[in-house]
């Protein structure tokens, strides 16, 4: 027995002793079992190192901004067995695997296989490992193996209550990318459904946010103060829609809702497939003054977007904290701007901020950017230059800025400038003018985390000098988040009802 006395000299013995597996440099070595696939696999590999002991990894990625690390790795005809190695020389957010802080962590690893959506953290047939929680030294941890040995799978949505779940495919977007796309869409018929009934009511289509998920629809409106039915003063029951929350999420992030070089003919598709698709099966009453747009936002923009573009389709759009609606602001850059801006510094040299809580910057551009470029398309900057941006060599879209030097490309801001909601309805208030007053409605918090309201300003002081009729408020003290709580939601909908009843 080695007494208490010894124990020095043998840890001065260790010390001299060639270095063993325990005294190396970390790194992962990550592995695809045959009870995932027995088939070589292509795709993105990640590596997800969480701060958080609880849950998976793999879904933390959703947080803003991310507690921990996460790596990427493409692979290509990956056998199971064979190993793919994460170390010091695997690109990494917020840095390379020598910066991260000796610690208990949850590791897991996702293998990205999914030609159709950028939630490759949640998509059907995309590879995942058990959740493991070693304590990590860069330093001395040596080799760990990850193994990848389940499919992820999504349950189909069960219809509840008054909800029903619905996929819809889009032919025209298949055509574009090449592969067959769907998108699901949650329904909530009205509380005064009965299915014995003939009876029709106005429709709301609600485009979510960048992120948001169809999944959960029930929370999602409950959380909105939107379920239940609603009551005037006088006690009677305000006038019931069927609320649509329409799927938005694609191979590189949000669709927007706009043609696009990249998504396909996403407007198209919104207008000629989806939405007959859902009034052919719903009881809709099926006119342009009984169909509402209600979106948050991306969203909120994706909504003007869709009003601007077909206004004889819509009674009218709700944008709530509306992504960019003037490219002089594009979440603080401006786009016309000649010589070109730089994303990453402001006009003093200072990091230019994305996002801003309490008046302190939380994110910047160059922070953004270096996230999305580890973790992949389907985040902010990169659903937009899929939206806006032309093709790019090899097929990608074209950055909108170099993400070296943070450099913005002239001629693809002027490229993008053509969906800049203010310069289209410009091009178009003359003559579409009569048809779109009265329909435009625009709420954002004057604390909005994203800068929105600067945009917002700029274009209400357009839509005064063409006399328009349309409705802009600004609110004091709200930020973005407020733009979406149940408070302002009840609001709209008793907006949307008073202008139904009026039309």
């Amino acid at each position: 027995m080695t007494s208490i006395r010894a124990f020095p000299i043998l840890l001065a013995l260790c010390a001299l002793a060639p270095t063993g597996l325990a005294q190396e440099a970390l790194r992962f070595e990550v592995k695809i079992d045959p009870d995932y696939s027995r088939l070589p696999k292509t795709g993105d590999l990640y590596l997800i190192i969480s701060e958080e002991a609880v849950g998976e990894p793999r879904m933390r990625l959703d947080e803003y901004p991310m507690r921990g690390f996460v790596f990427k790795t493409p692979v290509r005809d990956l056998k199971p067995g064979e190993p793919v190695i994460i170390d010091a020389r695997t690109p990494g957010y917020p840095g390379p695997l020598g910066e991260l802080l000796p610690g208990r962590y949850a590791v897991q690893a996702v293998l990205d296989v999914s030609p159709t959506t950028s939630d490759f953290t949640r998509a059907a047939g995309n590879g995942r490992s058990r959740p493991i929680r070693p304590f990590l030294d860069p330093k001395s941890s040596g080799s760990i193996t990850v193994t990848i040995d389940r499919e992820i799978t999504v349950p189909r949505p069960r219809d509840i209550g008054r909800i029903r779940y619905r996929t819809i495919e889009l032919r025209s977007l298949g055509h574009a990318i090449g592969h067959r796309f769907f998108v699901k869409v949650a329904v909530v018929l009205p509380h005064s459904w009965n299915p014995r009934k003939e009876q029709t009511y106005p429709v709301q289509y609600w485009i979510p946010g960048l992120g948001e998920r169809v999944h959960g629809a029930l929370g999602f409106f409950q959380g909105r103060g939107v379920y239940g039915p609603t009551r005037r003063a006088d006690g009677t029951r305000e006038q019931e829609f069927i609320y649509v929350l329409v799927g938005s999420m694609g191979r590189h992030g949000h669709l927007g809702w706009v043609d696009s070089e990249n998504n396909g003919p996403a407007l198209k598709a919104f207008v000629e497939e989806l939405i007959p698709a859902v009034e052919a099966e719903f009881p809709v009453a099926g006119e342009p003054e009984d169909r509402y747009l209600v979106g948050h936002g991306m969203g909120g923009l994706s909504a003007l977007w869709l009003l601007a573009s077909r206004p004889g389709l819509f009674a009218g759009a709700w944008a709530l904290a509306p992504d960019p609606v003037d490219f002089h602001d594009f979440f603080g850059v401006d786009l016309y701007a000649r010589p070109p801006r730089n994303a990453y510094l402001d006009a003093d040299g200072k990091e230019r901020p994305l996002i801003v809580e309490k008046g302190r910057p939380v994110v910047t551009w160059r922070e953004e950017a270096r996230f999305e470029s580890i973790v992949g398309t389907g985040n902010l900057l990169q659903s937009y230059e899929a939206i806006l941006s032309p093709k790019g060599p090899g097929g990608a879209p074209r950055p909108l800025f170099h993400r070296g030097t943070g450099r913005i490309d002239p001629a693809t801001a002027e490229f993008w400038t053509r969906r800049d909601l203010h310069r289209m309805l410009a091009q178009v208030w003359k003559e579409q003018g009569p048809e779109l007053d009265g329909k435009i409605h625009i709420w954002v918090g004057d604390k909005d985390n994203f800068g929105l309201h600067r945009p917002v300003a700029r274009l209400w002081d357009a839509l005064e000098s063409w006399n328009a009729e349309a409705e802009v408020k600004v609110l004091p003290g709200k930020n973005h988040a407020d733009l979406d709580a149940a408070e302002i939601h009840r609001k709209v909908q008793r907006e949307i009802a008073a202008d139904y009843e009026d039309r």
